[in-house]
């Protein structure tokens, strides 16, 4: 029952981060960056833990391992930062992690993930503005042009490094260091 509890509540906060930074993205009148597959890889943690299904849990929770970092970078080198985005990114990736106690991540997850960022960049190309660049969805990262010449390869690389990640990091949770954990969770989903 505790366990049913955690997972709910984490399910609910996750959620709320999510809703708390789209209003301040709605107020500043820039909604759009709701869209970036890390933000909603928050979202869809949370809704993962609140309904008990795995792989919507396990998509957010590696889009949020491949996004966190990526967000640290721009944030370091840009030097810019909304403070509520650190909670969809810092702490939608610490309940992503503790979701590990209640949900297993399904067999090929790292494919599913990888082919919900091309939905996903099919999606933000037709429903945000290209000056946004939301999800790298019309051009190359700003100040890598010159490495990437062309669009299309540049996002072959993009999605073969995160399909290469997100299939390690599978690898690593399910049968390396949080091996036990991911086992007694999967003996507990029915809580």
């Amino acid at each position: 029952m505790r366990d049913k509890k955690n997972r709910i509540a984490a399910g609910v906060l996750a959620t709320a981060f999510f809703l708390i930074h789209a209003a301040a993205l709605a107020h500043a009148g820039e909604y759009y960056h709701i869209f970036w597959s890390c933000h909603l890889g928050c979202l869809i943690v949370g809704i993962g833990l609140l309904v008990r299904q795995p792989w919507p849990y396990a998509i957010g929770f590696f889009w949020l391992t491949m996004g966190v970092p990526l967000w640290l970078l721009n944030v370091l080198t840009r030097h810019q930062l909304m403070l509520t985005s650190t909670l969809s990114h810092i702490g939608g990736l610490i309940i992503a992690v503790f979701g590990l106690r209640f949900l297993k991540l399904p067999r090929f997850a790292w494919a599913a993930a990888t082919a919900g960022l091309v939905v996903l960049g099919i999606f933000t190309r037709l429903a945000t503005p290209h000056e946004a660049n939301v999800n790298l969805a019309f051009a190359v990262w700003s100040g890598w042009e010159d490495r990437f010449p062309s669009y299309f390869w540049y996002v072959v690389m993009l999605l073969s490094i995160a399909a290469a990640c997100f299939g390690l990091l599978e690898y690593i949770i399910r049968k390396g260091m949080w091996k036990k954990d991911v086992s007694a969770a999967g003996n507990n989903q029915g809580s």
